[in-house]
């Protein structure tokens, strides 16, 4: 879809669309959503993304504001404390996913002013994507300062106004959204590339991320391990201190996700192989040509 004039990618994606939720036989499958955050994933590595800018834009407006809100069947609302709860639940976290719907957006444009997408060789170059960059730290300022009641609250204030059915999986999303968030912090820092490694405001946000997922109050953790969601922000940790016992816990935690789906043993690796380099040449090393230079692959979605 990336080199096809805009109106022929829309045809592909309302195509694509259509397949998709034949697929999944579910018409409340937002494949727009997916798309958008698989955009921001692909193009943090490196990658061109998955499509245009200009598409990327129309599939963000063409998302509902709660897209995952189920109305359960009215016959048996009022006999059903689970479907009762499910609603419950959809209205309470849809907020906090368009949170992170919009926080992936800035990401995206994050991604977008590195060196992957754009010329940083002259002085002029890296005074335009300064530029560019301090207006994205605005928004993602204003977004934060404008984030939803649950991420403003600790999880003993949010377990003491839910049930737990409601309280866990809302204290667990709002720990992945505000580590999230402070990524988006350390990423914004290593994309600009000044100081060497992580300044000040990174190293404070990596400091928060250290200490929500060491806490036992956000539910990090679960029976398979460490959640997920926790992978990126774990690995611009590892990359971005210059101290090796913090890459080493950043690395540590990494390993503590059990899902194939991450390679999140593959990217402790490549962690702990990118951290020992950069601390031997005292400066930053290119996430994507060290990986292909050490693993001979690209470099993980994240």
């Amino acid at each position: 879809m990336n080199r096809l004039p805009l109106v022929n990618a829309m045809m592909q994606y309302q195509a694509a669309v259509a397949a998709f939720e034949s697929l999944a036989d579910c018409q409340d499958s937002d494949f727009s959503t997916v798309m958008v955050l698989l955009d921001a994933a692909v193009k943090r590595g490196g990658s061109p993304g998955l499509l245009p800018h200009a598409v990327v834009r129309l599939l963000d407006q063409h998302i509902h504001d709660v897209p995952s809100l189920a109305v359960p069947d009215s016959d048996s609302y009022s006999d059903s404390c689970s479907d009762a709860g499910n609603v419950l639940y959809d209205f309470v976290s849809g907020p906090i996913f368009c949170f992170y719907r919009h926080l992936q957006m800035l990401s995206n444009e994050v991604a977008s002013v590195s060196h992957y997408h754009r010329s940083r060789v002259t002085p002029d170059d890296q005074a335009e994507a300064a530029d560019i960059v301090a207006g994205i730290q605005a928004r993602l300022s204003s977004l934060w300062e404008a984030r939803p009641g649950p991420l403003r609250f600790p999880p003993p204030t949010i377990r003491a106004h839910f049930g737990s059915a409601i309280a866990e999986p809302l204290v667990a999303l709002a720990g992945i959204c505000i580590v999230a968030y402070l990524a988006e912090v350390v990423a914004i820092g290593r994309t600009l590339a000044d100081p060497p490694f992580a300044g000040p405001e990174a190293v404070e946000a990596m400091q928060l991320i250290r200490n929500l997922v060491d806490s036992n109050e956000w539910n990090a953790a679960g029976r398979d391990g460490l959640n997920a969601g926790y992978l990126r922000a774990l690995f611009l940790y590892a990359i971005e201190t210059g101290e090796e016992t913090q890459t080493r816990w950043a690395v540590d935690r990494l390993r503590q996700i059990n899902d194939p789906l991450s390679r999140s043993e593959f990217a402790a690796s490549l962690a702990e192989s990118l951290g020992e380099t950069q601390r031997k040449n005292r400066r930053r090393v290119t996430v994507k040509y060290f990986c292909y230079k050490m693993f001979g692959v690209p470099t993980p979605f994240m």
